[in-house]
């Protein structure tokens, strides 16, 4: 139960830092490149169209 109280409660504090833009999240799409071709869009744009 104790274990449970201290998710809890990271939650809570996890949560108010983003809603009050404290924490940010920021995510990195890494690939290795087979014959200097990934594959993968170069661009936003691209993944849309």
């Amino acid at each position: 139960m104790k274990h449970a109280a201290s998710f809890r409660l990271y939650f809570a504090g996890a949560r108010f830092g983003f809603l009050t833009n404290v924490y940010n999240l920021h995510h990195l799409l890494v690939v290795k490149p087979d014959n200097c071709d990934s594959g993968m869009p170069l661009s936003r744009r691209d993944w849309y169209a």
